[in-house]
């Protein structure tokens, strides 16, 4: 047992960390202490912090792409790559006279919503199967393409439906 300088309590030798691997010296700080100091540091410096990781990005824009590059094929990058997409056309920056101006959901509910959502899941899992065959890319549909990103009016189809299915109402064809 070992009494941490902090909190003052007494806690398992387990609940300090080794700073010296070859003696086996531990922290006089438990491990719950030394996180919250952490985090407390980084909110008083958030612009250190900041400048930091783009240092960082700048000097490593290799390691940065490949992440990122890994990142959107999963599910919660995919989510969030997929709604910034959606906020670049509401905000007019993309076919402004199509989406700039509609509404758009909260982009919290909207990553928590598609998550839950089983058509998702499973239209991301038969992509990742397919070694990520760009047709089976699942896609947002808006319903009625004249409402803008709205729960009542979204759903998850493929890439390439998506893609019939806008070509088709663009000629007349669609429903």
């Amino acid at each position: 047992m070992r009494k941490c300088t902090i909190c003052a309590q007494e806690k398992d030798e387990s609940e300090f960390d080794v700073y010296n691997k070859k003696t086996g010296a531990r922290r006089h700080q438990c491990r719950d202490c030394r996180a919250e100091q952490a985090k407390m540091w980084v909110d008083n410096n958030a612009d250190k912090v900041k400048a930091n990781k783009k240092n960082w990005a700048d000097n490593n824009k290799d390691k940065t792409k490949e992440y990122r590059k890994y990142y959107r094929k999963t599910k919660r990058g995919f989510v969030g790559n997929t709604f910034s997409n959606m906020m670049s056309r509401v905000q007019g920056k993309n076919k402004p006279w199509l989406y700039k101006g509609l509404p758009i959901c909260e982009r919290a509910d909207f990553i928590k919503w598609t998550l839950e959502d089983r058509m998702f899941n499973m239209l991301f899992d038969e992509w990742e199967r397919a070694g990520y065959d760009m047709k089976l890319t699942p896609s947002i549909d808006r319903l009625d393409s004249l409402h803008g990103y709205t729960f009542d009016n979204m759903g998850w189809i493929t890439h390439s439906e998506n893609s019939t299915r806008g070509c088709l109402s663009r000629w007349g064809y669609g429903s």
